[in-house]
C-alpha cells in the first residue's frame, strides 16, 4: 500500500465507520476467489462490485510483445471474468465495469486496451441476459468512460488542449461522472458512454446524430468549456540563410521532443525509431499538436505509422508542407542574394528538396498551382527500357468478359449502370456455407462470411470442340476452360478468326491466383489421373492457350494476388514494347469453389459480413470475394490502325512496384503506391492534372483506403507538371471502385 492510497483510505475513515483495503491480481482466479471469499466469511454479505481495474502499455501493434499484449487484456477481460465467477451465488445489487470510449471508438497505440474494454460491453449484455433468467444477480452496467479529469490515468495540458480543440472533448469532472454513474444505474440498458465537452465537435466526431441523443434525458446541463492554458517551447534562433531550414526544422522537432518526453538532447537520434523514447498515443497526439502549433501546419497523428524516425518526420514535413514551412520561417531568414540559394555542394536529399523548394518560391510568380508543388524526377532505373518502339501506346483491339450475374462485358456494364448488388448467398454448386457458418475460434472452421460474387453456368463447356477429351475436361481446372472460352470470343470480338493468328507471334499473360479445384479433387479421390496434373497447374493455363491457337509468343501465368491481372496486362504491354512478342492476350481468371480461402481471409476479419465492400465509407468493414474472368487482345497503335482494326482504348503507359518491408505483412505503403503512380504518369507521358477518372483498389477497409488516398494526393502532388495549367477549380478527378457493385 503506498502513500496515496493511506492518504485516500485516511480520509475516508472520516466519513464512515469502517474502511477495509484488500489487493489482488484480478487476472488470477485464486487470488480473486480467495479474496471474494474472505469478504463473504467476515462480512457476511457483499452488496456489489465496480470493476474499475486497467493496464495501459500504449505503442504500435506491430511492436508490442505479445506479453504485454496479454497484461492489458487480462486486466479487462480475465479481471471481468473472475469476478463473475467468483460472485455469481452472490445477492448483489450491482455489476458495474468500467469500460472505455476507446471501446467504441479506437485510439492509436491502444488497439489491446479497445479490445478489453469492448469485451466488458459485450459481456455487460450477456451478463444482463442471465440475470434475467435468473443465473445472476443484481443490475449489471458497463460505463463507456472518457478521460476524468482527476482519474488515475492523466494527460498533460497539451493533450488535454488537442482533445478539446480537435474532438471538442474535456477531462471528465467528479460531479457529471458520478451523476452518470447513477443514471446509468436507473436505466434498463447495459451499457452507455458519454462525453464531456462541446455538443457539435463531439458529435461529429463520434459521428452521433444528436437530434436522437437529445431526446434523453441529460445526466446534466452543459457546462462550459475552458481552454486549458498549453505552454509553448520556444522556437530556437531564428534561421540565416534557406540552407539552415533544415537545420532549423530539426532543431524544432528536437526542442518538442524533449519538452514532451523530459529526454537529454545528447540521447535523440533521429534515425532512431521513436517508439525508443517512450512515445505512445498521448505523446503522439500531444507530439501532432505541438508541431500543428508551432509550425502552423495541420497534420494528425496517423503520420506516426508511415513516418517512423524523427528523419523520416523531417522529410516528409519537407516534402508535403515545404510552401508552409517556407512561410513560417520566412520572417526569421534574412534577405539573400540569388547566389545563397544556392544549395551547398554536400547536402542530404532531404535538404535538397528544402533549398531548391525555397529557392524556387523565391525567384518564381506563383502563375498556377502546379508552382506550389515539388517534382521529384524518377530514379533513372526505375524507368521501362526497350527499343525505340518502347513509348507506342498500345491498343485493345479485343475485349471478352464474365462477371458475377453477368454473361459478358455488356451484361456488366449495364448491371453496373443500374447500381444493381451483383452479390448473393454462396450458392450450393460452390459449397454448402451452413456447414461452416458460426463465430470463428482458434481450431474450428467457422465464419459468419456467406457472401460472394459468382459467374453464371460455369459448369458448361464444349469440350470436343475445343479437341479436349470428356475425361481431360473433368479434370481441368474451370478456371483454365473458362479461360480458354474467353480467349475464343476475344479475338471473335476483335473481327479475327482463330486461324488468322496461327503461327504468330502472340503471346500470353494471364493472372491467376487459387488452386480451388485442385482441392476438391483431392478431397473428393484419391487416385490420380495422367491429365490431373495439366488440369490444375497454373503454367499449364497459359501454355493450353498458346497451343491451341499455335501461338509462338511469350506464354505466362502471373500470381501476385489481387494485382495479377493488372501485372498481366503490365507484362503484355513491356513484351510488345520491347518488341518479343507482336501482339498478346492478356487476362485473369478466378473462381470458388472451396471454402477454406474462404474461411481464412473472414477469420482474418479481411471480409465483410454484411456482404457490402463499401469503399472510402466510414463503415468500411471489409471486401467480398468474387468471380470473373475476362481477356484482351493487345497490339501496338499503329500497327491497328493501319490494319483497321476496331480500338477500344489505348494503353499509354503502365507500371509495377513492390511494397518493400513495412510494419506489416498486409500492410499497404503509401509511399510504394505513390511511386508506382509517379512512374506510370512518366511511362505514359501524361499531366496527371488532365486525368478525370481513377478506378481504384478501394479495399473498402479502415486501414486499405485511407492509405490508398493518401498514395495518389501525393503521386499527384510529386509529378504535377510546373509547365502545364491545372484544369479549371470547378473540375475534379472522379475515383471510382467496381467492388462496391461486384
Amino acid at each position: 500500500m503506498n502513500e496515496n492510497i493511506q492518504t485516500k483510505l485516511s480520509a475516508l475513515k472520516t466519513k464512515v465507520n469502517s474502511v477495509e483495503y484488500l489487493s489482488c491480481n484480478l487476472s488470477k482466479w485464486d487470488d480473486v476467489n480467495a479474496m471474494i471469499a474472505t469478504i463473504m466469511q467476515k462480512y457476511g454479505s457483499l452488496d456489489g462490485i465496480i470493476h474499475a481495474a486497467g493496464v495501459i502499455k500504449d505503442g504500435f501493434l506491430w511492436n508490442k510483445e505479445l506479453s504485454v499484449f496479454k497484461q492489458v487484456l487480462d486486466a479487462k477481460i480475465k479481471g471481468t471474468e473472475n469476478l463473475d465467477l467468483a460472485t455469481k451465488n452472490i445477492d448483489l445489487s450491482y455489476f458495474i465495469l468500467c469500460s472505455s470510449i476507446a471501446a467504441t471508438n479506437g485510439n492509436m497505440g491502444q488497439s489491446d486496451y479497445a479490445a478489453g474494454n469492448r469485451f466488458m460491453d459485450d459481456f455487460a449484455m450477456l451478463r444482463q441476459q442471465w440475470q434475467q433468467l435468473g443465473l445472476r444477480k443484481g443490475k449489471t452496467l458497463s460505463i463507456n468512460w472518457p478521460l476524468w479529469r482527476n482519474g488515475g490515468m492523466q494527460v498533460n495540458a497539451t493533450a488535454e488542449k488537442w482533445l478539446l480543440d480537435n474532438w471538442g472533448m474535456k477531462p471528465l469532472s467528479t460531479e457529471i461522472g458520478l451523476a452518470a454513474l447513477h443514471y446509468g444505474l436507473s436505466q434498463s440498458g447495459a451499457s452507455f458512454g458519454l462525453v464531456e465537452g462541446q455538443v457539435d465537435k463531439v458529435t461529429q466526431a463520434l459521428e452521433i446524430d444528436y437530434s436522437e441523443a437529445a431526446q434523453q434525458p441529460e445526466v446534466q446541463s452543459k457546462p462550459k468549456v475552458v481552454a486549458a492554458q498549453v505552454a509553448k517551447t520556444e522556437p530556437s534562433t531564428a534561421v540565416t540563410s534557406t540552407s539552415d531550414m533544415v537545420g532549423q526544422l530539426q532543431e524544432d522537432l528536437t526542442s518538442m521532443v524533449i519538452e514532451l518526453l523530459k529526454i537529454d538532447k545528447n540521447d535523440i537520434e533521429f534515425s532512431d525509431n521513436m517508439s525508443t523514447y517512450g512515445f505512445d498515443s498521448v505523446t503522439f497526439t500531444e507530439f501532432t499538436y505541438l508541431i500543428n502549433t508551432q509550425l502552423e501546419l495541420d497534420v494528425t497523428p496517423l503520420i506516426f505509422f508511415e513516418q517512423e524516425t524523427l528523419d523520416e518526420l523531417t522529410e516528409y514535413l519537407l516534402e508535403d508542407f515545404a510552401d508552409d514551412l517556407i512561410q513560417h520561417y520566412a520572417s526569421r531568414i534574412e534577405s539573400t542574394d540569388e547566389n545563397e540559394v544556392e544549395p551547398p555542394a554536400e547536402t542530404s536529399a532531404a535538404e535538397n528538396i528544402a533549398v531548391e523548394a525555397f529557392a524556387e518560391a523565391q525567384t518564381q510568380p506563383h502563375e498556377s498551382l502546379h508552382t506550389d508543388y515539388i517534382v521529384d524526377e524518377l530514379p533513372p532505373n526505375r524507368t521501362h527500357n526497350g527499343t525505340e518502339n518502347s513509348k507506342e501506346p498500345i491498343a485493345i483491339i479485343g475485349i471478352n468478359g464474365t462477371m458475377p450475374q453477368s454473361k459478358d462485358v455488356d451484361s456488366f456494364w449495364n448491371n453496373l449502370l443500374n447500381k444493381k448488388n451483383l452479390i448473393t448467398e454462396i450458392p450450393k454448386d460452390r459449397w454448402d456455407w451452413k456447414k461452416f457458418y458460426g463465430e470463428s475460434d482458434l481450431g474450428n472452421s467457422k465464419t459468419t462470411i456467406k457472401w460472394g460474387g459468382f459467374m453464371p453456368e460455369v459448369d458448361k463447356f464444349d469440350a470436343e470442340f475445343f479437341h479436349i477429351s470428356p475425361l481431360e475436361a473433368e479434370l481441368t481446372d474451370p478456371q483454365q476452360r473458362l479461360f480458354l472460352q474467353s480467349v475464343w470470343h476475344t479475338i471473335e470480338d476483335a473481327g479475327y478468326k482463330a486461324s488468322d493468328l496461327s503461327g504468330t507471334n502472340t503471346g500470353v499473360f494471364v493472372g491467376i491466383g487459387s488452386s480451388d479445384y485442385h482441392e476438391l479433387l483431392r478431397e473428393q479421390s484419391s487416385d490420380f489421373e495422367a491429365y490431373s496434373v495439366a488440369g490444375w497447374m497454373h503454367a499449364v493455363l497459359a501454355n493450353r492457350i498458346s497451343y491451341f491457337f499455335n501461338w509462338s509468343g511469350a506464354s505466362e501465368p502471373i500470381g501476385t494476388a489481387c494485382s495479377s491481372t493488372l501485372v498481366a496486362v503490365d507484362r503484355a504491354v513491356q513484351a510488345i514494347r520491347n518488341g518479343k512478342c507482336d501482339m498478346c492476350i492478356a487476362g485473369g481468371v478466378s473462381m470458388l469453389l472451396n471454402p477454406g480461402v474462404h474461411v481464412g481471409l473472414g477469420k482474418a476479419a479481411m471480409l465483410a459480413d454484411d456482404g457490402r465492400c463499401k469503399t472510402f465509407d466510414h463503415k468500411a468493414n471489409g471486401y467480398v470475394r468474387s468471380e470473373g474472368v475476362g481477356a484482351l487482345l493487345l497490339k501496338p497503335l499503329s500497327k491497328a490502325q493501319a490494319d483497321g482494326d476496331h480500338i477500344y482504348a489505348v494503353i499509354k503507359g503502365s507500371a509495377v512496384n513492390h511494397g518493400g518491408h513495412v510494419n506489416t505483412f498486409t500492410t499497404p505503403n503509401p509511399k510504394a503506391q505513390a511511386e508506382v503512380l509517379q512512374m506510370a504518369f512518366a511511362d505514359a507521358d501524361i499531366d496527371p492534372a488532365t486525368l478525370t477518372y481513377i478506378e481504384t483498389h478501394g479495399t473498402g477497409t479502415a486501414l486499405g483506403d485511407p492509405i490508398e488516398i493518401q498514395g495518389l494526393l501525393k503521386a499527384f502532388k510529386n509529378t504535377a507538371n510546373k509547365s502545364a495549367q491545372m484544369p479549371k477549380l470547378q473540375e475534379y478527378c472522379t475515383l471510382g471502385s467496381v467492388k462496391t457493385n461486384a
